[in-house]
């Protein structure tokens, strides 16, 4: 460095170069680049050997080395001894030389380490607020300081104000890229959860496609505002042939439109959410899908409807799934019962058989003897109403009369079963029987209660086997108290009430847990070739009913099955006295008889007129619509029979209805109640006469009629 002159300091010129120096330095933003460049020029200007200038970074004086030249004395007081230089930690002025320091001065160990000669601190304000410090170390001819404080003295503001602006600039800076940072993590999280945002709504979208949910939004008055892209697949429309062009009632098969829409708006007006609303809608195609709907009301501020949001989820082949699902156990339910007339045919040709026996062996003794058939008679009646009742039975399990609940005798009921089923068991299994017959008739359908005794005997006796076992059946009347813990088969209370209760134990193989658990399965079987005899009918029989089940049941054990059918207040009354004998009842008039069976024919027509009727014959349809034409005039109701040639019982009431729709016409007919009804409206149809029908039978089928008696 070039020998330094003092007298240089008082020279204008070089007063001027000092501030055109400093005044440059304004204009650096830099704190690190103004703090190099003022300690190189100040060192310049002051032939010092080492200027620092210390930055006060805080009010508890701390302060930082900004800058030092030349660089390579930056280490020559540690960051502790700098804090000595504060004028807070020293405010008094500091001596020149530090030979004049206090002994027990903080810097005089650093100074004397550092080997220095001479000190010169200048504090950097501006507007009154600490800045920094200016040190200057090892100032030649320290004699002359004073002409260096003119200098320094005016420059110090302008420099603690450069410093100043570049620590705020270096503030600003650190804000701006501490803010710059924030931003780029802030967008970064955000574009993360865009994408995560993209991701979820393509899995909805996803899951909306496979699933078939439609999403869609309409205005108060069922116009679509918004409909998801899920309607192109699930029924056939683009969102932009549905959005704000058509209502969602538009959408709903023409027949039930109004009633829907109607059902729709009411909900609409009571601003009600609606649940697995199972509705349909036509397609584009023409074609018919179900949808479960469910949906909200969306709101004003004034609380008025804006409109509605919500989804339809397609659920046709779950319908699709159930109507099949009913339609196999329908099937089922019928193929069960038609097993059951195959399980009954043997007994029932057995029993058959014995009846015919009976008839043609008193037949033979009345030829044998005549005067003996007012003695023989009887016994033929007998027969004959016993097999007359083994057709109803027939009948019943064939599901050809009404199912119609109606007062029975259930221990009656029950004793008919057994001694029918008594012939079509194996011999190995015996039946015990202890039917109560102090107990009331009860209401309920006879043809399904004769299933479930049938089927709770036959399986007894098939988890008998060949063995040597004994099926018990007891029926008596029990009471269910509140609070009593008689429970069902699936562990739930029963009722409390009145009740009959039907027992079946055998002493067969049980069943084990798994077993008992699944025999009340639709189409659950334990045998390798079972009939289809399933639990699952003998239990909705029960339910149907009103009533419970109970099962006991062990490996090796046998098992017990307990029917509980209730017994309402209305069972118990006490029967009615008989009804005064219609027996000298007469009728008068002309029937029309059409009967195609010649022997059947003769027998009603001498049974009409021995009643007082005239009976005009015919042997078909078409013959008997000729009569009536001919004597329409005298004939005062028709007693047809359905399965006849050239014209049916069928053709032939519609036909007389067509000439004379107030006639009088009772139905004769072995194909069971539920057959006519089937193909004739019940309340058209005058009276029903099911063969074979006895003298008495016919007769107050004929006097309801005529004395306009409740068909």
């Amino acid at each position: 460095m070039k020998e330094f002159q003092y007298a240089e300091f008082a020279k204008p010129a070089v007063q001027l170069m000092a501030i055109e120096v400093i005044s440059g330095l304004l204009a650096t933003s830099s704190p690190q680049e103004l703090g190099q460049s003022l300690t190189e020029q100040l060192r310049e200007l002051t032939g010092a050997r080492t200027v620092m200038i210390l930055l006060h970074i805080d009010t508890s004086g701390k302060h930082e080395l900004l800058a030092v030249s030349p660089l390579r004395r930056n280490r020559l007081f540690s960051n502790s001894e700098l804090e000595v230089f504060c004028p807070k930690c020293s405010p008094d002025d500091l001596p020149y030389y530090p030979k004049d320091l206090p002994t027990d001065h903080p810097l005089s160990e650093p100074i004397r380490k550092a080997a220095v000669k001479s000190i010169a601190r200048y504090q950097l304000q501006a507007g009154g607020e600490l800045v920094g410090s200016l040190i200057l170390l090892d100032i030649p001819d320290i004699d002359r300081i004073a002409e260096v404080n003119q200098i320094i003295t005016p420059l110090s503001p302008m420099i603690a104000l450069a410093m100043r602006n570049a620590l705020a600039y270096r503030q600003i800076e650190q804000q701006a890229r501490e803010l710059e940072q924030r931003v780029a993590e802030r967008t970064d999280e955000l574009r993360e959860k865009n994408c995560e945002l993209s991701k979820s709504e393509e899995r909805l979208d996803q899951l909306a496609e496979h699933s078939r949910t439609i999403s869609w939004e309409v205005d108060a008055q069922g116009l679509y505002t918004y409909l998801s892209h899920v309607s192109e697949a699930v029924i056939g429309y683009h969102p932009d042939e549905i959005v704000f062009k058509k209502h969602f009632y538009d959408i709903h098969p023409d027949e039930g439109r109004e009633p829907f829409k109607k059902a729709a708006f009411e909900v609409f007006e009571r601003k009600d959410v609606f649940q697995n609303l199972v509705n349909p809608i036509q397609t584009k195609d023409g074609s018919v899908v179900w949808v479960s709907t469910n949906g909200f009301p969306m709101l004003n501020a004034d609380g008025t409807l804006r409109g509605y949001r919500g989804s339809d989820a397609d659920i046709t082949e779950r319908i699709r799934a159930e109507e099949e699902k009913q339609a196999l156990e329908q099937q089922f339910n019928q193929t069960q019962k038609l097993e059951s007339l195959g399980v009954l045919a043997g007994g029932i040709a057995h029993d058959f058989n014995n009846i015919l026996a009976v008839i043609i062996g008193y037949c033979y003794m009345v030829k044998m003897d005549y005067e003996a058939a007012r003695d023989h008679i009887p016994e033929i009646e007998k027969a004959a109403d016993r097999a007359a009742a083994l057709c109803r039975q027939m009948l019943d399990y064939a599901g050809k009369t009404q199912m119609v609940m109606s007062p029975i005798n259930l221990w009656m009921l029950v004793g008919e079963m057994i001694n029918m089923l008594q012939s079509t068991l194996p011999q190995n299994a015996v039946i015990r029987t202890d039917l109560s017959t102090d107990i009331p008739c009860i209401n309920c359908d006879s043809s399904q209660i004769r299933q479930i005794v049938m089927n709770l005997i036959i399986n007894a006796s098939e988890a008998i086997g060949e063995a040597q076992g004994e099926i018990r059946v007891s029926l008596a009347k029990t009471a269910i108290v509140a609070g009593q813990s008689e429970k069902d088969y699936n562990g739930q209370p029963i009722l409390p009430g009145s009740y009959l209760c039907l027992e079946v134990t055998d002493n067969g193989c049980g069943m084990d847990e798994e077993t008992k658990w699944r025999i009340f399965e639709p189409f659950f079987t334990t045998k390798f070739t079972g009939r289809g005899l399933g639990m699952s009918a003998v239990l909705g029989i029960v339910k149907s009913h009103g009533g419970a089940l109970q099962l006991f049941s062990q490996p090796g054990q046998g098992t017990t099955f307990k029917v509980y059918l209730p017994v309402q207040k209305s069972d118990i009354a006490e029967e009615s006295p008989e009804q005064v004998s219609s027996a000298v009842w007469k009728g008068n008039g002309t029937i029309l008889l059409v009967e195609d069976e010649q022997q059947v024919a003769l027998v009603a027509k001498t049974m009409l007129e021995a009643m007082g009727f005239t009976a005009i014959a015919a042997e078909n349809g078409k013959e008997a619509l000729e009569l009536y034409q001919k004597h329409a005039a005298d004939i005062a109701l028709v007693l047809t029979d359905l399965g006849m040639p050239l014209m049916d019982g069928y053709t032939l009431f519609h036909e007389l209805k067509k000439i004379k729709p107030e006639l009088p016409i009772i139905i004769s007919s072995g194909f069971g109640d539920t057959s006519v009804t089937s193909r004739i409206a019940r309340e058209g149809i005058a009276g029903l006469a099911t063969k074979p029908y006895s003298f008495d039978q016919l007769r107050e089928v004929l006097k309801s009629v005529v004395e306009g008696a409740p068909k």
